[in-house]
């Protein structure tokens, strides 16, 4: 199932529970777009449920949902573009990098950064994502198992 700003945890089915609360409950608007600060929102949040799971096994799935649209905003235009797109990566990258960094400075993870789809703004006359289009179905991928 995908939905913006899901932030899934398996292992423990109260946890499981409590992240579908999560994603419906007074929390859930901060962790969608076009909430600005989104990102830094669910990363807080991640940081926060690995260290109650530090002793124990826990697998977590973070959706960034800053780069889905709408991202206008992250340029101060009201449309999406390339532009946007490209500004909100940057600001969700800023934030994943302090996940990584506080997921693997206590112990080690299976790392896996991806995503769903890609976006079309024009290419080839298309927009949008529900298309089979090579911008939207070309998709990066990177796994890494940290020290």
């Amino acid at each position: 199932m995908h939905r913006r700003g899901d932030l899934l945890l398996a292992g423990d089915t109260a946890r499981v529970g409590a992240a579908r609360h999560v994603r419906r409950g007074p929390l859930a608007a901060q962790f969608c777009s076009p909430e600005p600060d989104s990102t830094r929102h669910q990363v807080d949040h991640a940081l926060t449920v690995a260290e109650q799971y530090a002793k124990r096994p826990l697998f977590l799935f973070v959706n960034v949902s800053a780069t889905h649209v709408p991202h206008g905003h992250y340029t101060g235009d009201s449309g999406d573009s390339w532009h946007s797109q490209a500004a909100a990566l940057a600001y969700a990258d800023e934030h994943l990098g302090r996940l990584v960094d506080g997921l693997t400075g206590k112990k080690r993870w299976l790392i896996i950064m991806c995503s769903d789809h890609g976006d079309a703004f024009g290419e080839d006359g298309y927009h949008g994502r529900g298309i089979a289009h090579p911008t939207v179905l070309n998709v990066p991928f990177a796994a890494w198992l940290s020290e």
